[in-house]
């Protein structure tokens, strides 16, 4: 879900739609994502926190 270079994707597992694009300045260490799964936190390099709204999929 994430890298070295600072980004993280994330696709939908049935029709491989990418969902996602976050970008940190630098690489990312944790990646969690929120109860209701509406939600992803991410923490980078960077020494920033992001909280990043996960866009539903068309079916």
């Amino acid at each position: 879900m994430s890298s070295q270079d600072g980004v993280i994707c994330g696709w939908h597992v049935d029709t491989g739609e990418k969902l996602l694009q976050v970008r940190h300045g630098r690489s990312v260490n944790a990646v969690a994502f929120y109860p209701d799964g509406r939600f992803l936190a991410s923490a980078g390099e960077d020494k920033l926190v992001r909280g990043t709204q996960i866009p539903e999929a068309d079916e």
